[in-house]
């Protein structure tokens, strides 16, 4: 989630699809355990290959995302039940704390 907030903190408001079409905020959408969004995916998906810049806004006024808004202005570190995790600098991915690369991608822990 820090991850996520990170990027999105610093997505402007006019490139919310854009922010949208990324492969990681989708992932991260699909496999949030905080919130469901995965009823939302047809509905993200769709509006980022029409470019439809009007169901990308009313998603982004849906309650739902309104909640994660609410979550992500919260300045606490959401971690796994182990207690820690890393942010891959390079893909993004949240590693478990025991990994010394990525699972992702192989980037080395910073």
């Amino acid at each position: 989630m820090e991850v996520f907030k990170k990027y999105y903190r610093v997505q402007p408001d006019e490139y919310f699809l854009e922010s949208l079409s990324d492969i990681n905020v989708l992932f991260f959408l699909y496999t949030n355990d905080t919130l469901s969004f995965q009823d939302n995916l047809v509905e993200i998906c769709s509006a980022i290959v029409k470019v439809d810049r009007e169901a990308a806004q009313a998603f982004k006024e849906s309650p739902t995302w309104a909640t994660l808004e609410q979550i992500l202005a919260v300045d606490t570190v959401l971690t796994t039940s182990n207690g820690s995790t890393w942010s891959c600098s390079i893909c993004t991915l949240i590693n478990e704390s025991d990994k010394t690369v990525c699972e992702a991608c192989g980037t080395p822990k910073s």
